[in-house]
């Protein structure tokens, strides 16, 4: 009897989670970043805000819809993402405009588990921690190597507290002992957020918090029209929802406010030489702001 071989080639991914928040809530966005923030392909969970009630429309491209298809867009970017799992920061089921998600919806405190035994003190997450993903690494990129080809910065705990745009362009840890590890075993350097910073900041130059949660993370990212400078209000929480869930899509974005406009003159037209530069070859432009 004859025989045939098929072979199969399978790629891990981490598990894709949308989070999804009652309201416009500052802390508990900034919460929910910093959850991304530890798990393995956290920069590309999108966050969706139930609540669209106090949103401004600004701009054509929202005008387009009314108040009243707010919570439609937020099954749209749903159905793109087509996310595994979504945990419900809200105590209330989601809402019947989205209720074709019902099924993997759960409640965010279930993100965590207690363990039995010696470990059962210990909150372990469901999901892909990034550390063991930093360890390997660790090993491959900087245990042997006296000038690794990396470098690694952070936003101070604080500093990103108090910048929700800040937060969700770097990054943010809930404990000091993560930052720690950073410095200890990747020689990570702290982001001192001034003038001579946004005047000097380069693209490829450093990775951040968040930006190591893609590390061997495969992506497909669009080749035409994935490029934007991006003009918001860093206090806003929608402008800043927006950002994450564009970047989160694949784009590469240039996160701008009107204060730093000026102080940014340099790196725009970096990033504007650049595209044009990527855009004459024909090649993408992997560049995490």
């Amino acid at each position: 009897m004859s025989t045939t071989t098929i072979e199969v080639r399978c790629n891990a991914r981490p598990t894709r989670l949308a989070f999804v928040v009652p309201t416009p809530d500052r802390d508990l966005l900034l919460s929910v970043i910093a959850r991304a923030t530890s798990l393995w392909g956290g920069i590309f969970n999108p966050i969706v805000i139930l609540d669209g009630s106090t949103r401004e429309v600004r701009g054509r491209q929202e005008q387009i819809t009314s108040p009243a298809q707010y919570l439609e867009g937020q099954t749209d970017i749903l159905k793109a993402f087509d996310p595994d799992f979504l945990p419900n920061f809200s105590a209330d089921p989601l809402p019947q405009e989205l209720k074709e998600f019902q099924h993997r919806a759960f409640a965010a405190e279930r993100l965590d588990w207690k363990p039995w035994g010696p470990m059962r003190n210990e909150v372990t997450p469901y999901f892909a921690d990034v550390w063991p993903i930093l360890e390997e690494l660790w090993e491959k990129e900087f245990k042997s190597s006296a000038k690794p080809a990396l470098k690694f910065r952070y936003l101070e705990k604080d500093d990103a507290r108090k910048s929700l745009l800040l937060a969700a362009k770097y990054g943010l840890y809930t404990n000091d002992d993560s930052y720690e590890f950073l410095k200890k075993n990747f020689g990570a350097e702290a982001i001192v957020y001034d003038a001579q910073f946004k005047a000097s900041l380069k693209p490829q130059t450093f990775h951040t918090p968040l930006s190591l949660t893609a590390y061997r993370c495969s992506t497909r990212r669009q080749h035409v029209h994935s490029h934007a400078y991006f003009l918001l209000n860093p206090d806003n929480p929608f402008d800043v929802v927006d950002y994450w869930n564009l970047r989160a899509a694949g784009m590469i974005l240039f996160p701008l406010t009107l204060q730093d406009c000026r102080e940014f003159e340099q790196p725009i037209r970096d990033f504007a030489r650049l595209l044009r530069i990527r855009s004459t070859i024909g090649l993408p432009t992997m560049w995490s702001l």
